[in-house]
């Protein structure tokens, strides 16, 4: 029986946080009653972009994997290669539009931060 995400996240619970679903919340910086949502949920599209992102940057987990089961659980420490449109297939619109937005919110911050950077700069050039 091929398994679902929901499978999938549980046996990466067990692998990082030795089955204790409160410290994997912990981990990812979730709620355990959202994360309960997740796990109990028959839907396969209910785990939201942030929170995909938020369970690869604190497991290192391969994201094919985890959304599609192809692959491995990790890719042995190595960088992340995505693929994008694999991954794209498989997120719903609100998960893609999610992740539009956190990209856009990146953008903005990356560029108030080099802004801010940039008068500090002047202020100290000015002293």
């Amino acid at each position: 029986m091929k398994e679902g995400i929901v499978e999938r996240l549980k046996i990466l619970i067990d692998h990082s946080s030795n089955g204790n679903k409160s410290a994997f919340t912990r981990k990812i910086n979730v709620s355990l009653s959202t994360f309960k949502n997740y796990l109990d949920s028959k839907r396969t599209d209910i785990v939201s972009a942030e929170t995909l992102i938020k369970i690869y940057e604190a497991t290192n987990v391969n994201i094919t994997w985890l959304l599609t089961g192809k692959g491995e659980m990790y890719l042995n420490g190595q960088e992340q290669n995505f693929d994008l449109e694999n991954i794209l297939q498989h997120l719903t619109p609100q998960q893609k539009q999610e992740l539009l937005n956190r990209s856009q919110e990146m953008y903005l911050m990356n560029n108030l931060k080099q802004r801010v950077e940039d008068m500090e700069k002047r202020l100290d050039e000015k002293s």
